[in-house]
């Protein structure tokens, strides 16, 4: 086997790993966000519990990044790109 198969045949068993690791993390995602939504449901006092998600059914759920830092001229982490 020459080495651009080599590569090729390791590129596609890390992208495999990857897309399990990718669908376990799903998973556990749809597990807590039901959970999430039984303890919401609780709290207002419903008496009945949330659907259950179905595994083909999407998520909508968003991360949203923290903000960003911005530091300003003359704050001490401030850096220019020749600094």
């Amino acid at each position: 086997m020459d080495t651009t198969q080599e590569l090729v045949a390791t590129l596609n068993t890390n992208l495999d790993a990857a897309g399990a690791e990718i669908q376990e993390v799903k998973r556990k995602l749809q597990k807590m966000l039901r959970e999430k939504a039984i303890l919401e449901a609780q709290l207002r006092g419903d008496q009945e519990l949330p659907p259950k998600y179905d595994s083909d059914e999407t998520v909508e759920y968003h991360a949203e990044s923290p903000p960003r830092k911005r530091v300003h001229y003359g704050e001490p982490d401030y850096h220019t790109r020749y600094h």
